[in-house]
């Protein structure tokens, strides 16, 4: 029983140790990352028909993936994500994509 027991600490202890040493590091010079909410963009919590009422028909949808479902909605200078149905994130465009305007 004791080994079974030493066995099992010893590899809790290993998955626990192996955990916290790696992380993503994402190294921006010059500049600080922020989060920007814009007033003419869709907010985090809106439905897809409030985002429809607002800035109608999208120019292209993404149909939904993944579990929780994901889609998406592309428009002219932002392109809008939805898990369910409602807004999770609002992204802009830049200017280097695909020759889209920033608004």
């Amino acid at each position: 029983m004791s080994v079974i027991r030493s066995l099992s600490l010893m590899f809790i202890g290993l998955f626990l140790i192996a955990g916290t040493g790696y992380a993503d590091i994402l190294k921006m010079e010059n500049t600080e990352p922020t989060v920007v909410e814009m007033d003419n963009r869709p907010a985090r919590g809106m439905t897809q028909e409030q985002v429809m009422d607002l800035y109608g028909e999208p120019m292209a949808r993404t149909a939904a993936v993944g579990e929780p479902p994901i889609s998406s909605w592309n428009y002219s200078g932002f392109t809008v994500f939805f898990e369910h149905q409602h807004v999770i994130h609002t992204v802009n465009h830049t200017n280097a994509e695909k020759g889209m305007e920033n608004p």
